[in-house]
């Protein structure tokens, strides 16, 4: 059995260094049991094999058992049956996450740890060097070791590129350079694409097919069906801690992917809901921006009235998320912003309490993890004038019994937040509003990293909430949840309105990519 160490050796491991490495399995999960007190079983008999040079996709919508799976992999649970093989290991016991590095196993996390105002060489070896690492004779060093290391993915950044200037996809080949600096020979990615436009999709699967090409195995975690057929060369689906399916992509359609996820027939593999709603017409205004400015934003002009269901369309950095974010008060705007006829100003707990809502792209900064789920739902009450919510623990947990039942939360009003899939999480930092007096949603990327189930789910609660008399402007760079849920579509770049604008039947998938040039291999054919 493996017990542990961490490997000492600067060199690169065998595979970058343009050696011919044979497909092997490189990893074996075989029988994995893993079962959390009183009853909540995990991962129940999976077994998984991943072979070198291979792109292997794990689907499942969320609570199927796949951040459990990667968990294990990476030393943070331990399974309480079953056996892991690892090439040149044999049968190993994975304790911590430095027997994980150690196996030569990196995880490349959804949520990136990475920091902005350091250069990509600063990230990619902060904590795995000694303290003297950014010492000019190290900093030589270590640049070296970088391009090196890099030189495997055709479109790495150059070492002293500091990351706050670079897109998100290249962040993501940061974070994958750092995996390779611990000499992985099993990099596992978890949902890589959540928050890239179609351009940057593209960059990143050129960069896996080159990870590949070079002889390592790579577990592809998504919730997108397209990107795990045209990447992968195998696709295996969790569903209720099981195996549904492992099958070869090719010829391998989304129907039967998005089957063997839900266990249910479907006609197809989009989130498409219906749209039959009417849209808010000449109904009473809610809200009036003129001349918005303020970081990305340069005088924009914007109307909602009651059942607006509003989309914002544009590259990332076009000013929509500054818009969001000042009109719920987190960043200053100038510019006239009135609510209700009377002008908004005032802090962000001024605006909750006025019934103006926001859902940020990243659930982490909209819940408490350490809350139970009862409490996060009373989030928005905490501190409006009628009391503290948190002290009427009885009803806080009745409302929250109310909220689960109505938005398909799987969970316990008294379970932990960080105890919950991603799915989950993101369901309840939606509910937590929906299930208050909000008017007006604020949501930037709803559906970042849930699977389809949930983002069909998720749609529903949007279209419901606009059709109660209500409204929402949603930023999103995904065409087809544009198609899916608005009646009207704006197009911001450069920090302005376009002039461009698709009302009702005219908000097409094609319409959109055409619009902004984009191809977003992630959509349905």
């Amino acid at each position: 059995m493996f017990r542990g160490g961490v490997r000492t050796s600067g060199t690169p491991p065998r595979c970058l260094r343009g050696e011919t490495v044979s497909s092997t399995d490189v990893i074996r999960v075989e029988r994995l049991r893993k079962w959390y007190p009183p009853a909540t079983v995990a991962l129940d008999d999976v077994s998984l094999t991943l072979q070198s040079g291979e792109v292997h996709g794990l689907l499942g919508v969320n609570g199927a058992g796949k951040s459990t799976l990667i968990k294990i992999l990476a030393g943070v649970e331990r399974p309480d049956s079953g056996t892991l093989w690892v090439d040149g290991h044999g049968e190993v016991t994975i304790n911590s996450a430095a027997d994980s590095h150690a196996l030569g196993i990196a995880v490349v996390h959804q949520e990136l740890p990475l920091l902005g105002n350091l250069t990509a060489v600063e990230n990619v070896f902060l904590g795995l060097h000694g303290r003297g690492f950014l010492a000019p004779s190290g900093r030589r060093g270590l640049a070296k070791r970088y391009e090196e290391v890099a030189r495997v993915l055709s479109g790495a950044p150059p070492p002293q590129a500091v990351l706050e200037t670079l897109r998100q996809d290249e962040w993501q080949l940061v974070a994958i350079i750092r995996a390779l600096a611990t000499d992985a020979q099993i990099v596992i990615l978890d949902e890589p694409t959540s928050s890239l436009d179609g351009e940057e999709r593209d960059s990143l699967h050129r960069a896996v097919s080159e990870l590949a090409d070079a002889g390592l195995g790579i577990l592809y975690v998504s919730h997108f069906l397209d990107d795990v057929i045209q990447l992968c060369h195998v696709a295996t689906v969790l569903r209720d801690a099981r195996v549904a399916m492992s099958l070869r992509t090719d010829g391998l359609s989304q129907q039967t992917l998005l089957e063997g996820m839900t266990g249910e027939a479907a006609a197809s593999a989009d989130t498409q809901t219906s749209r039959s709603r009417e849209h808010g017409g000449e109904s009473p205004m809610l809200l009036e921006v003129s001349g918005a400015a303020g970081g990305a934003l340069y005088k924009l002009d914007l109307k909602v009235r009651r059942g607006d269901r509003i989309g914002l369309f544009g590259p990332q950095g076009c000013g929509a998320r500054d818009l969001l974010q000042g009109l719920f008060g987190l960043r200053r705007l100038r510019g006239s912003i009135r609510w209700l006829h009377s002008p908004l100003r005032g802090s962000t707990r001024h605006r909750i309490d006025a019934g103006i809502a926001y859902l940020p792209p990243d659930r982490r900064f909209g819940l408490m993890f350490d809350w139970s789920v009862a409490d996060n739902l009373a989030l928005p009450s905490l501190g409006a004038r009628h009391g503290l919510a948190f002290v009427r623990r009885r009803a806080n947990r009745t409302a929250a019994t109310t909220a689960i039942s109505r938005f398909g939360i799987v969970g316990r009003p008294e379970q932990t937040v960080r105890t919950l899939s991603g799915g989950n999480q993101q369901k309840l930092s939606l509910s937590k509003w929906m299930h208050g007096s909000a008017t007006l949603l604020l949501a930037d990327e709803p559906t970042r990293g849930v699977d389809v189930r949930g983002r069909r789910l998720i749609h529903e609660m949007l279209l419901a909430f606009a059709a109660a008399g209500n409204a929402f402007v949603m930023y999103s760079t995904d065409p087809e949840e544009l198609e899916a849920t608005c009646s009207r579509v704006v197009i911001v770049n450069d920090g302005r309105l376009t002039g461009r604008e698709l009302v009702d039947d005219e908000i097409t998938v094609e319409r959109l990519e055409a619009i902004a040039h984009i191809h977003n291999p992630a959509l349905a054919s």
